[in-house]
């Protein structure tokens, strides 16, 4: 499995926590929110490299990011609290580079790309338990219109390997590898929102491992229902084709079946992201069927994905430059954006609220 190449490679080093601290702490104070005296003796720590002391119950009463859980409407929100477009692009976009998102996104890719070959192990032991013929070969097919051809060739190779050598201790060892690496993509994710929002995580280590491991078997799920629907869609588009004929047209049934495909890709990703933004946070974030952050998110990863199939397909010489790595290379290129428009949909979300409560608080 191509793991074992990658067990040799340098962990993805972040930049030191404490610089990161001092940072959110000068982000807030320029756009004018409250920073509360815990921060302000972790950012003295970070410049002089002494322990911070330890903070009283009245420097804890207050969040540690200024900023009150309570939720926004969803006027606010799709009015983006009161900013225009453009300004909320330019404040997002410098937040996420002054927050190192961009460092969280290298490791969410580095740990998604660990966790790919144990979810299809555990992935392929379910889906010999569904009375449904075909659901891999519809995975498949779905896959190869929507990623790079270096991709797909290196997953379907993931999933022959794995049926042709599936036994019980390899199903056991999937489940292990999936729950320890899968939890630690959430755990990256959940860092990089935290930044985003400017949480100090009060959590143990013990309850965010937990809820990671959590969100690692909802994804599981939500994969394995998607996986269901690739089938049973091309069955109700046939049965509409033979109820209603003028439907039966190669044209019309392209982009019935394309968009079957897509619908349920973005499906995923928005019920996904919305989850993420609700429950990874250090802190009790309110619910939003529908924010600017995961639609960003979703229409996001549309768009990168569509586009980097085009510039890898056409441009791209990675198979050439990287040899048999090349697959791996593309792969880990794609998990980084996918974890990028993720983190941005966090930040977006974060802006907007800063900027409603300006707002309030003018």
């Amino acid at each position: 499995m191509f793991e074992i190449l990658l067990l040799s490679l340098p962990r993805v080093f972040l930049p030191n926590h404490l610089e990161l601290i001092g940072q959110r702490r000068k982000n807030r104070k320029r756009k004018g929110l409250r920073v509360s005296k815990a921060e302000t003796a972790n950012a003295k720590t970070a410049k002089l490299g002494t322990p911070a002391p330890a903070a009283s119950a009245n420097d804890t009463a207050e969040p540690a990011d200024g900023k009150s859980s309570d939720r926004l409407t969803y006027g606010q929100l799709w009015r983006l609290g009161g900013i225009s477009p453009w300004k909320l692009a330019y404040r997002a976009f410098h937040a996420f580079w002054d927050n190192h998102l961009d460092a969280r996104s290298a490791q969410f890719a580095y740990t998604a790309l660990m966790t790919i070959a144990p979810l299809f192990i555990v992935v392929l032991a379910l889906v010999a338990q569904l009375p449904l013929e075909g659901v891999l070969d519809s995975f498949l097919t779905a896959i190869d219109v929507g990623m790079p051809e270096s991709v797909v060739t290196l997953i379907s190779q993931q999933i022959t390997d794995i049926q042709a050598q599936s036994t019980i201790g390899l199903i056991t060892l999937g489940l292990f590898l999936l729950g320890f690496f899968g939890s630690r993509v959430f755990l990256s994710l959940g860092a990089g929102l935290d930044e985003a929002y400017g949480i100090e995580n009060g959590r143990h280590m013990w309850k965010q491992s937990l809820l990671a491991l959590s969100m690692t078997l909802g994804v599981l799920f939500l994969l394995l229902l998607a996986m269901i629907l690739l089938v049973v869609g091309p069955m109700v588009i046939g049965f509409l084709t033979d109820k209603m004929s003028w439907l039966d047209t190669p044209r019309i049934q392209f982009w019935l079946s394309s968009g079957v495909r897509w619908s349920i890709a973005s499906a995923f990703l928005l019920i996904s992201a919305t989850f993420i933004y609700w429950v990874v946070p250090g802190r009790k974030m309110p619910w939003y069927w529908l924010s600017p952050g995961n639609v960003f998110a979703t229409v996001g990863w549309v768009g990168v994905t569509q586009g980097f199939q085009v510039y890898v397909e056409n441009f791209g010489r990675y198979n050439e430059t990287y040899g048999a790595l090349g697959g791996v290379v593309v792969l880990l290129i794609w998990l980084y954006f996918t974890g990028f428009v993720l983190l941005m949909g966090g930040q977006i979300n974060s802006v907007i609220e800063d900027a409603a409560r300006e707002k309030q608080a003018a």
